[in-house]
């Protein structure tokens, strides 16, 4: 229904500039239209960089003149010190040595893999490859050579549905050659469950020499769990699985460990270590502690990171974290725990696993997860005490779309980039002076002409909206800035953003600002009394939006920016409609981190600014005219 009321705006938009004043715009010798080239472009910005201090760290090319295509998985070989890099479309690349290389050797092609399995499948049973997962080294490598890889299978006639052994978790052996290589004609199937929506897929050896593998709950965002498989314990689904590929029995490639939780309950699949995940995207082992660290990507409101333990219930979908979803539903075997730390989805939307750094190289992150998110490039470090994870803090510009991280025999830690395919390391930060200051005072951004007057600078446009949010007894003045000839440009309908899986129906030029003054009658319904109380600000910085606030000083001349983590305010407004004729009013300005809570992908972030909100009519020097056309 939006995307339709969307496109009609659009058309209407058609029809309202192409009639009237507006109908045929002349072009002037620069090529631009006379609309265009009347607009004043907003020249006195000063709104660059941050008002905090630069994060600890900055992400450096580790392979500088190397990357990948669809990047899915990272992996240290300890032997060898090497890693392998594999890619969403089947090939995993062994690294050379030489860190100048521009090209890395192929250890394995899933897609060959697929091919060999198809010729023992009937001519309607086949199969295409749709994504590698993970790659996993034995820990008796350089003895058995073995090496073990999840890809994912589905059927090629599409109408067959989700394939039931779709994600396979295979071995090889490894040839002793220079590169090493894959011997395809070795794969063994160790264990498959059902592909589609959400299949894990993560493989790790515990410091107990069993091989540690999450799966999925096998369905898709809507309905959540559809296939109800989060606390069924009769399915290989949305779990941890702990199995001995040290040894086989009962037919199997693996052995079930007789300690796992499970193996005595009727009817339960004895490989379960802990359930209730709706899709744990990658884990580690802490290879100090032992403890096993899984990121779960979340459903409406969180993300959540688990230390799990034996038996572990993480609730999915009884809850998502601490989110009732089908508080109605069947519950498994043993008490729902709570996540370990849940981000909302205001800061992440698709949480990537990490490890807990044991390096040398930065002191300060020994003991801390470091872990991150895809979709909003966060990468985030808290220290672990006892199990538990203190205060997130953001260790780089958001620059990374995490897909996988890795550590090598030393500790460190290698960050891989699903967008560019390239791996990175954390190198310090150094702190430079700052060309140009994030402006302290609301004056000082140049927004306005007089900041006393509230007169906006040349360029910086007022704007109204048709329906404003109720805003604690405040009325609203909208302000809208481009430093920049370039238009915004509004789409049809929401276009996808690469990479991302969400997507965007209004493209705005960077560094534009989007600005809101509130202000209060200090006597109600007298606006002869307003005061200004805050102007919250919008900064596109070229990849994101960010919120800001600034309050307003006693004597109306100016307002100062707030602190990040926000404060409070009390006000006393005379009011004959409430007791004592007076009401007291705690006035929130917002924290950095609230007003994307918002301002946010899920809602495109600058809500009010959108065709629904400014096609209606208003009046310019006492000529009423379409805001939109205008515009």
């Amino acid at each position: 229904m939006w995307c339709l009321r969307r496109s009609w705006l659009v058309v209407l938009l058609a029809l309202v500039t192409s009639s009237g004043a507006h109908a045929q715009p002349v072009q002037d010798s620069t090529n631009k239209s006379s609309s265009e080239a009347a607009r004043t472009v907003w020249t006195t910005s000063n709104f660059r960089g941050r008002p905090e201090p630069p994060p600890p760290y900055r992400a450096e090319r580790f392979y500088p003149q190397m990357g990948f295509k669809h990047t899915t998985l990272i992996a240290h070989e300890r032997t060898s010190d090497r890693f392998f890099v594999g890619e969403r479309e089947g090939k995993i690349y062994v690294l050379p040595t030489d860190r100048a290389a521009t090209s890395a050797p192929v250890f394995l092609d899933c897609q060959q893999a697929v091919a060999q399995l198809n010729r023992t499948l009937a001519k309607d049973d086949q199969v295409a490859l749709d994504s590698l997962y993970s790659l996993e080294f034995d820990p008796d490598f350089a003895h058995n050579r073995y090496c073990y890889v999840c890809y994912v299978v589905r059927n090629r006639d599409r109408a067959l549905g989700q394939r039931p052994d779709g994600t396979r978790v295979v071995r090889y052996r490894v040839n002793a050659t220079e590169p090493p290589t894959c011997d395809l004609a070795s794969e063994q199937l160790v264990i498959a469950w059902l592909e589609g929506g959400h299949n894990g897929g993560c493989l790790k050896f515990g410091p107990d020499g069993c091989l540690y593998i999450s799966s999925g709950d096998g369905g898709f965002a809507f309905p959540p769990d559809g296939r109800k498989s989060g606390q069924d314990m009769t399915t290989l689904l949305s779990k941890v699985l702990r199995i001995d590929v040290r040894r086989s029995e009962q037919g199997r490639n693996y052995a079930i460990p007789a300690d796992n939780p499970f193996v005595s309950l009727d009817g339960a699949r004895g490989e379960t270590w802990s359930y209730g995940m709706r899709n744990p995207w990658k884990m580690s082992f802490d290879r100090q502690t032992g403890e096993l660290w899984v990121g779960d990507v979340g459903w409406e409101l969180w993300e959540l990171v688990y230390n799990v333990r034996r038996g572990d219930n993480f609730g999915w979908s009884i809850v998502e974290g601490s989110q009732p979803v089908h508080i109605e539903g069947k519950r498994g075997p043993t008490p729902i725990v709570p996540a370990t730390m849940e981000i909302p989805h205001t800061e992440g939307a698709s949480i990537t696993g990490g490890f807990v750094y044991r390096g040398k190289q930065h002191p300060e992150l020994v003991g801390s997860y470091v872990f991150g998110d895809w979709e909003t490039r966060r990468i985030w470090g808290a220290k672990v005490t006892d199990g538990k994870l203190g205060e997130r803090v953001e260790l780089i510009d958001p620059t990374v779309r995490i897909v996988d991280f890795a550590e090598d025999r030393a500790g460190e830690l290698y960050l891989l980039d699903y967008e560019d395919g390239a791996i990175y390391t954390l190198v310090r930060n150094p702190v430079t002076k700052e060309e140009n200051p994030f402006p302290r005072t609301l004056s000082a951004t140049g927004l306005f002409n007089s900041a006393a007057k509230h007169e906006p600078a040349p360029g910086v446009l007022p704007f109204v909206i048709n329906a404003g949010q109720w805003s604690d007894h405040a009325v609203a003045e909208r302000l809208i800035g481009v430093p920049s000839r370039e238009p915004i440009r509004i789409r049809p309908r929401p276009t996808p953003v690469p990479g991302s899986q969400f997507s965007r129906a209004t493209d705005f030029p960077t560094h534009t600002v989007l600005a809101k003054t509130l202000s209060l009658e200090m006597t109600a319904g007298d606006p002869t009394t307003r005061r200004r109380i805050e102007t919250q600000i919008l900064h596109y910085d070229g990849r994101e939006w960010l919120g800001y606030s600034y309050e307003w000083n006693d004597a109306q001349t100016d307002a100062t920016l707030v602190d990040r983590g926000g404060k409070n305010r009390t006000f006393e407004v005379r009011d004959p409609h409430e007791p004592g004729g007076k009401r007291t009013q705690t006035w929130r300005f917002s924290a950095r981190a609230e007003c994307i809570r918002c301002h946010n992908p899920w809602s495109e972030h600058t809500l009010a600014f959108n065709l629904a909100q400014l096609n209606r009519s208003h009046n310019v020097g006492g000529v009423e005219s379409n805001q939109l056309s205008d515009l």
